[in-house]
């Protein structure tokens, strides 16, 4: 009894120390983080109503923006708002001028009387600015016209306040009502409704746009340009407007496609009803990122604008469910501060998984968490910020939360976690919220206690790392796994709920679940009569995020890779017998590439055969139905394939790409590049059978790689060849046209005085993308004495209008 009791007690003290180790953790993590909580104000904004007309010629905002308030606090008698570099003309109340003070940050305006709590206040600002960040302005100094004439907005982080004074910060949210004046060729898109579009004297367009529910000021947006506007409505009713290029009308359907079907599945997997009144979608020359879900418009770059052959290499489909899901998960429901802005980023980048499975299918949705694994698993060799956390980083805030969101999904089960998630949006519906409101929502909902997941998962860091060892004794199967992970802040040990299949030589297979709540754990399979298990597979499916170590022989992983159930078991067994020898190797990979279906599998068979037998004739003929395939991602792995092989009639064959109607813009540059290191006779008749297509927009990288090719296959062309990429590095061009350009100007060794203007230009715009490209550019001129300092500051003296140069160029010094 005594023994009895004993245990009893160790096991409660286990319990509370694991509990402890975990509290720990949540309390460590909130006050390592400089955003653990949100920007003190002491006003609830209600309405920002700007009217806005522009000069953009110069990049300039006049305008006039009125606040509505209340006070929460008495006996303040001042008000800041944020406004860096805007130049305030005047403050009213009232019709009333108020005294203001500028700063470098933004405006303090003081009140004639103390504030008292619930009063309602109303102030108006006139005023100027010349945005360098939030509000750009595309192609209005291109003499040449090469340019498309845009203004668009990126509000996130906290950049709309360098075009509208305001109060800029997620945890005050607003009703909105944008006036702008415009040239009547130009539309004009904003959040809301539009609630009038009037022809006025001078012979503008007023647009007027209002938000009725309140959101968060860093989602204001604005966009201005030539558009044709296609229209659509979803199965709920709600209108859909999708904006294009008059001149891109032929790539609208792929640009757009499943369009509807995104909303409609989005609407019903959420299972809370589109929260604005219409959703605008708008493609944008220069854009800084991938897009921007702003409430009700969401903007995204015109590189997602596709045909038939770019789809292949990069395509709007995850994107537009991404910002889609935004709506809701960022819109809707917003994080407090930053310290919880993976309850955005996470569920919008799950929700965007759980589209692309039902377009591209269950395989690719696996894959899709695959790379999170790998990319949240090098992240940790870093740090171990958890994903609630500021400073977590895009990796955790994405994909590592995504596939967090899987795991609780897969916990809960699929139908409890949607019953969750529904309470949470409703809950919150038009507020801020944090990670401690989600969990709730699942203890109101389902009541359940998930503190423990919460703890590990999202307010601790690291991953699990698992090592798997089997042993046999009579009458058992015995499973070992220890937890081996360690660092600051990383649980040890993590409770996972494993499951494992367990494969007998009989056919049959036995799947087993266990809780392992300890460092080290045994799981004892009972042989069946007769039956010797011949592989065992420790968390089939790849359901928890982990790092797992399982030794295995060849026999076991050709088992494995053959009859596995789920498709990253096989990849897994499949790659381990990369450098393993053994009979019948070819004909065991001959049948992989027959029996799969997914690409990654197949491509990867298809390598390990040419890599280890590519003169031989069946090898060689499954090679070729790869590189004819309907499945641009298997074409790819076929070229891949090549790169082992140093001679071959094979090479031949990629000739025939360039008369496959839909083989990416991509796979045809992968194709020439090979073919260039490889049979040069090739390569130029590949170069000339593809030129053709070069002209598209989609196809400037190849056209690029045309170029750069040439300059080695024909020596006589080679200043044509630079010329030609310099002029594709010139400021009039798309900024990844431009990337590409720099980048193979590198490759050859190019950094003449030619380059310099347009690479100092392209250093100092505020596309960060381009600037960090051709930072790596200059930087490495200057390194081999290729260019001066004095050289590139007489350059920035030729852009007089780039605020900031001194500094910039400063920097790439001490870089």
């Amino acid at each position: 009894m005594r023994l009895f009791f004993t245990c009893i007690a160790l096991f409660f003290l286990k319990s509370l120390f694991f509990l402890y180790s975990l509290k720990s953790q949540r309390l460590i993590c909130q006050l390592d983080d400089p955003a653990r909580s949100p920007r003190e104000h002491h006003t609830d904004f209600e309405w920002l109503e700007a009217t806005l007309r522009f000069r953009p010629e110069i990049g300039l905002v006049i305008g006039e923006v009125e606040h509505t308030f209340s006070w929460i606090r008495d006996g303040i008698d001042t008000l800041f708002l944020d406004a860096p570099k805007i130049k305030i003309q005047a403050v009213e109340s009232q019709g009333k001028p108020l005294s203001f003070k500028m700063t470098e940050a933004g405006v303090i305006i003081r009140f004639p009387e103390p504030s008292k709590t619930g009063r309602q206040e109303k102030i108006t600002l006139r005023y100027e600015a010349l945005p360098r960040k939030g509000l750009y302005f595309i192609g209005w100094q291109d003499a040449g016209g090469a340019s498309r004439r845009q203004i668009w907005s990126q509000g996130q982080g906290i950049d709309n306040r360098y075009w509208l004074p305001m109060y800029d910060e997620m945890n005050d949210k607003i009703r909105t009502r944008l006036r702008i004046y415009f040239d009547t060729a130009y539309a004009v898109l904003s959040n809301g409704k539009l609630a009038r579009k009037e022809l006025q004297k001078d012979g503008t367009y007023l647009w007027e746009y209002v938000m009725e529910k309140p959101h968060a000021p860093y989602l204001i947006m604005l966009g201005i340009g030539r558009y044709t506007i296609k229209n659509s409505t979803a199965s709920s009713g709600i209108p859909l407007h999708m904006y294009m290029y008059p001149d891109r009308l032929n790539d609208f359907e792929t640009t757009f496609k499943n369009n509807k079907e995104i909303f409609d599945f989005m609407e019903k997997e959420v299972g809370v009803p589109y929260p604005w009144p219409a959703y605008s979608q708008i493609p944008v020359q220069e854009y800084i990122y991938g897009a921007m879900e702003n409430t009700s418009a969401t903007v995204f770059g015109d590189f997602f604008i596709v045909d038939k052959r770019a789809f292949h290499d990069r395509n709007y489909i995850a994107v537009n469910a991404h910002e889609l899901a935004h709506q809701w998960f960022g819109d809707l429901v917003t994080a407090r501060s930053a310290r919880h802005h993976w309850l955005q980023e996470s569920f919008a980048t799950y929700y965007n998984w759980l589209y692309e499975s039902e377009f591209f299918g269950q395989d690719h949705y696996d894959w899709n968490r695959r790379q999170a694994q790998v990319a949240a698993l090098n992240e940790g060799t870093k740090n171990t910020f958890p994903i609630a956390h500021s400073q977590a980083g895009s990796t955790r805030h994405y994909p590592k939360g995504a596939f967090v969101l899987h795991m609780l999904s897969a916990f809960v089960g699929k139908e409890n976690y949607q019953r969750a998630i529904r309470r949470y949006l409703q809950t919150h519906a038009y507020g801020n919220v944090t990670s401690d409101d989600l969990l709730k929502a699942f203890h109101d909902e389902l009541g359940l206690g998930l503190e423990w997941f919460w703890d590990q998962w999202i307010y601790g860091g690291g991953e699990p790392k698992l090592e798997v060892s089997e042993t046999t004794e009579t009458g058992w199967h015995i499973v070992q796994i220890q937890q081996v992970q360690d660092g600051a802040g990383v649980a040890r040990p993590f409770r996972l709920p494993l499951q494992m299949d367990v494969y007998y030589e009989n056919g049959q297979k036995q799947r087993l679940t266990h809780w392992m709540d300890s460092l080290k754990t045994e799981i004892r399979v009972p042989l069946r009569s007769g039956a010797r298990v011949v592989c065992v597979v420790v968390d089939p499916g790849n359901t928890l995020l982990r790092d797992l170590r399982h030794e295995k022989s060849t026999e076991t992983l050709k088992f494995q890779t053959l009859k596995a159930e789920h498709m990253l078991d096989r990849w897994d067994a499949l790659v381990a017998l990369r450098e393993k020898e053994f009979p019948q190797k070819k004909e065991f990979l001959q049948e992989v590439f027959k029996r799969e279906t997914f690409w990654a599998l197949k491509g990867e068979a298809i390598k390990q055969l040419m890599k280890n037998f590519p003169r031989d004739a069946a090898v060689q003929k499954l090679w070729k139905s790869a590189l004819r395939s309907s499945d641009n991602a298997l074409r790819k792995e076929a070229v891949a394939a090549l790169e082992t092989v140093e001679s071959s009639d094979l090479f031949e064959d990629l000739l025939a790409l360039a008369d496959i109607p839909d083989a990416s813009y991509g796979l045809l540059e992968s194709a020439l590049r090979l073919l260039a290191k490889r049979n040069t006779g090739l390569a130029k008749n590949f170069r000339e059978k593809i030129w053709p297509l070069c002209e598209h927009p989609n196809a400037a990288s190849l056209k690029v790689a045309l170029w750069e090719v040439s300059y080695g296959l024909e020596p006589q062309k080679a200043a044509q060849a630079i010329d030609e990429l310099l002029a594709l590095a010139a400021s009039d061009k798309e900024f990844r046209t431009r990337i590409a350009a720099f980048q193979a100007l590198s490759r050859l060794r190019y950094f003449g005085e030619k380059a310099l203007d347009s690479a100092v230009q392209a250093y100092l715009s505020t596309n960060m993308r381009l600037s960090g490209a051709v930072a790596t550019y200059l930087k490495e001129g200057l390194r081999t004495n290729q260019f001066s300092r004095r050289q590139l500051e007489i350059a920035a003296e030729r852009f007089p209008s780039f605020e900031g140069k001194e500094k910039l160029l400063e920097e790439l010094w001490l870089k």
